[in-house]
């Protein structure tokens, strides 16, 4: 623990170093960086339920540079480095921590239409927004409360090829990925989502290189300058870790799945049609754990959106969401070796439901996000909502940013989660938050 107390202490020094330089000089193009400061506070029941007489989600200072330095004609390489100090976090409490981290950095080499790239690498792939059903290949740290994806997103070390035949002119292009490990997501976990007296490592360690902790992916696309469509395939891990009871104790594991996906984007006049669909096949087979969906079964996850802009102001973006798991069981049918077993497998089994979203055999859902910007991007009004129909249950998240300096911005908005306590996002109640978050970019 004090090595990686040591090592995030040293990340954050070179970072700070890295921003007392680039006040004080001409800053290449290619290096870029950001300060960010952010303060969550807890609102409505979820203030009082934390019990410990403070509200504060989250209160964190985070330095974010990158290097992306061409070294020849043909090579590039990029370093991505992370460095937060929480007073206060979701994962350590009222711990003070640093926490430092190499997210990318990797070295590349492109020609004739073929580029490798070999490191740590982040690949986020999918064209829709909120979710994304080919995103095969990185992981998110959900208990980091932030307005980006960007700060939250977690890759592999492991290596890219992608090929465009024409010496790289033309319209088709082939990917291929490794991994080398899997990322882990680490997911919010609802209060009521453990079972009572039980438990749980909602915190695994980070997995070895190599053996079946490898993952592969491939990709093969057609980019057209209207449209784009691309057909993909994955073999590795689900990165969502699930509980699973071994008879001791509940740990979280990230079982072996196989997918196969594919979207697409049309442009025509101010519309962008967007659609994202993808089937998952998991080790524990059609009807999850123990045959009684204890962790998540096969399942097909879709997504359709239109987007259209309004003048160069508003722009709005809906889409549709369905999932369906066909031959999903109810939890409370496993019945184990005797009652106490029993007991905590059905139990177990409800909180994966719970925080995996399956509690229906199928399920349908929208996204909205409507976005205003007004002159100069002085400011901008956003506001973005996800919710379940069956379920009842949503998150809302209006904000507001302003630019206050060409560089430097304030945003202002909150998180809000309700419906039914028992469906996925209505047990995620006690992180309604509102939150104040200001970045420095240079």
């Amino acid at each position: 623990m004090s090595a990686r107390i040591s090592a995030a202490f040293g990340v954050v020094v070179a970072l700070l170093g890295f921003v007392a330089v680039a006040a004080r000089a001409e800053v290449p193009e290619w290096v870029s960086g950001k300060a960010l400061l952010d303060q969550y506070e807890a609102v409505g029941p979820g203030r009082d339920a934390r019990g410990d007489g403070n509200g504060t989600l989250q209160s964190s200072a985070t330095l974010y540079g990158t290097a992306s330095p061409k070294l020849s004609e043909t090579v590039n390489a990029k370093a991505t480095l992370r460095g937060s100090a929480y007073r206060r976090s979701l994962e350590h409490g009222k711990d003070f921590v640093f926490r430092g981290e190499v997210q990318e950095l990797w070295l590349a080499r492109g020609a004739g239409g073929l580029d490798v790239k070999l490191g740590q690498i982040v690949t986020p792939w999918g064209r829709s927004d909120a979710v994304n059903p080919t995103d095969f290949l990185t992981a998110k740290d959900l208990t980091t409360l932030s307005t980006t994806d960007e700060i939250r997103r977690r890759g592999a070390p492991g290596a890219r090829l992608v090929y465009v035949p024409a010496g790289g002119t033309s319209p088709w292009e082939a990917t291929v990925a490794w991994n080398a490990r899997y990322p882990q997501t680490k997911m919010l976990i609802p209060t009521s989502g453990v079972p009572a007296g039980v438990v749980v490592d909602t915190d695994p360690g980070t997995p070895a290189l190599f053996g079946d902790r490898q993952e592969w992916a491939a990709k093969l696309a057609y980019l057209a300058s209207s449209f784009d469509v691309s057909l993909s395939g994955f073999s590795g891990r689900n990165h969502f870790g699930q509980f699973e009871w071994d008879g001791a104790k509940v740990a979280t594991v990230f079982e072996k799945e196989l997918a196969i996906g594919g979207d697409f984007s049309i442009t025509f006049d101010d519309f962008i049609l967007r659609g994202e669909t993808a089937y998952f096949f998991y080790d524990s087979g059609p009807r999850g754990g123990s045959g009684a969906s204890l962790t998540e079964p096969n399942h097909w996850d879709s997504v359709l959106g239109l987007e259209r802009a309004f003048g160069p102001r508003v722009r709005i973006l809906a889409q549709a969401l369905y999932r369906v798991h066909p031959s999903r069981r109810d939890p409370s049918e496993y019945v184990g070796a005797n009652a106490t077993e029993t007991a905590i497998g059905r139990g177990v089994g409800q909180a994966n439901a719970l925080i995996q979203n399956y509690q229906q055999k199928s399920e349908v859902g929208a996204t909205l996000l409507a976005t205003y910007t007004t002159e100069e991007e002085g400011w901008v009004f956003e506001l973005g909502a996800l919710g379940n129909f069956i379920g009842g249950d949503f998150v809302i998240r209006p904000k507001i940013r302003h630019k206050l300096r060409d560089s430097l911005h304030a945003t202002l908005g909150m998180d809000y989660y309700g419906g039914p306590t028992d469906k996925t996002f209505g047990a995620l109640r006690d992180y309604r938050s509102a939150y104040l978050e200001a970045e420095w970019a240079f």
